[in-house]
């Protein structure tokens, strides 16, 4: 049987009434203690002005609430407490000194929220499900953020965001959190969960809907210098009729391959003996044996002032631009039919030390970034990226691969001395920068 108080538009904390609650008349004023069932709960509000109280038979607690009133039900054995209407509740706290649940109402007319006492005590209990989450979409990611629930019985150590469809999740400590490996063109929802040393709470009500989309094109790359196009390019490395012009020009130089308007002659110490030739078309990204012969002899000429590492980064292609304009060639960063031919042309005259082949040589390359890396990424790549971070100064604690929110200013501010937008998000042009 229900048992009902029922207050007409009065406030408790101006007339005390009676409530019937386990069979017992109990006084209700501004701080009252109600029995439902083994849960002693104690109701208090400034003041309350409530429609009604019931004890229900299935032992909870209706609570009905005018417009413009609140209500705080607590319990003195850190019963954990939750109640049916999430949009009212103003605050909720479950944890080692205090289990409350405090209510607000402002709307029309009247509301009621059903409040059921668990018998989980909040000592051990896991946190509650986060609120308010919001995602925004980017290229093959989202960024979901969210506020912060009742801890539980410990502290809360860490939040998962789950995607729908997919189930594709990312962890982090904090809000926001982005979820990477998405699919551009599909529509995604969320939900985040958290976890303490009690175990995984409940997950949140799903986000707003999102479209993962690619950036348009166009446009230069990071820290200056425009792309060259597909085009543009197949026609660098394709062989033209403007080859065989450049060929006849050269035999007219004093010295092979000697640039327009000056005398050149023979290096009589250099050795001739090795003529390593260049067959292959080179780009950003080419690696090898050829990469290695083409930054010795840019070296060699004083364009490339770092070792030869056979890796055709950045520097190489800025320095391979001098030497194409110096040479009366459009300096593209391309090693093209022409460009062969003048590199095939300078290896004697280019200084007085030999350039070696080494074919059978293995070349060793630095690290290379093949992943995007944000809020929650984990491993060997992130490992690698905070030893930079931590070398440059950006970063002051050791690399622990795990990608928290110090690694982040930590990107931001070497994205920022490297004239990248400061996103704190390693993608494609933070990546090229960090392989050069």
């Amino acid at each position: 049987m229900k048992r009902l108080l029922t207050l007409t538009t009065l406030a408790v904390c101006i007339i005390p009434v009676l409530v019937l609650a386990a069979g017992t008349d109990v006084s209700l004023t501004t701080s009252t203690i109600i029995q439902i069932g083994p849960y002693t709960l104690n109701v208090s509000g400034s003041p309350i002005a409530l429609q009604s109280l019931t004890v229900n038979d299935n032992g909870t607690l209706s609570v009905t609430l005018a417009s413009g009133s609140s209500i705080t039900v607590s319990s003195p054995a850190l019963y954990e407490l939750s109640t049916d209407v999430q949009s009212d509740i103003s605050s909720s706290i479950c944890s080692t000194a205090t289990s409350s649940l405090s209510l607000a109402y402002s709307g029309a007319g009247t509301v009621t929220n059903v409040i059921t006492a668990s018998s989980t005590s909040c000592s051990t209990a896991t946190a509650g499900a986060p609120t308010a989450v919001s995602a925004t979409a980017a290229n093959g990611q989202a960024t979901v953020s969210f506020t912060t629930p009742s801890q539980g019985g410990s502290p809360i150590t860490s939040y998962t965001v789950t995607s729908s469809p997919s189930g594709i999740t990312a962890s982090g400590s904090a809000s926001p959190i982005t979820v990477t490996g998405l699919s551009n063109g599909t529509a995604y929802t969320f939900t985040v969960t958290a976890t303490n040393s009690s175990g995984t709470g409940s997950a949140s009500s799903a986000s707003n809907s999102v479209t993962p989309s690619a950036p348009s094109t166009g446009g230069g790359r990071g820290g200056g210098g425009g792309t060259v196009s597909p085009a543009a390019l197949a026609a660098i490395l394709a062989p033209s009729a403007s080859t065989t012009a450049y060929l006849n020009s050269l035999a007219t130089s004093t010295v092979l391959g000697c640039p327009a308007l000056m005398i050149c002659t023979p290096n009589p110490t250099a050795t001739t003996s090795h003529s390593f030739t260049f067959t292959l078309s080179l780009t950003a990204g080419s690696q090898g044996n050829e990469v290695t012969q083409l930054q010795q002899i840019l070296v060699n000429l004083g364009y490339l002032t770092t070792s030869p590492t056979g890796y055709f980064g950045t520097k190489t292609e800025q320095a391979l631009k001098k030497l194409q304009t110096a040479h009366g060639l459009t300096g593209v960063g391309v090693v093209g039919p022409l460009t062969r031919t003048l590199l095939n042309s300078l290896q004697p005259y280019s200084s007085n030390v030999s350039i070696q082949p080494t074919i059978n040589t293995p070349v060793t390359t630095k690290y290379q970034f093949s992943h995007d890396l944000t809020i929650g990424s984990q491993g060997d790549d992130v490992n690698k990226l905070q030893t930079i971070l931590n070398t440059a100064g950006f970063l002051k604690v050791s690399p622990t691969g795990y990608f928290g929110s110090m690694t982040e200013s930590a990107a931001k501010a070497y994205q920022s001395a490297h004239s990248i937008s400061p996103t704190g998000f390693v993608g494609p042009i933070t990546r090229r920068e960090l392989n050069k």
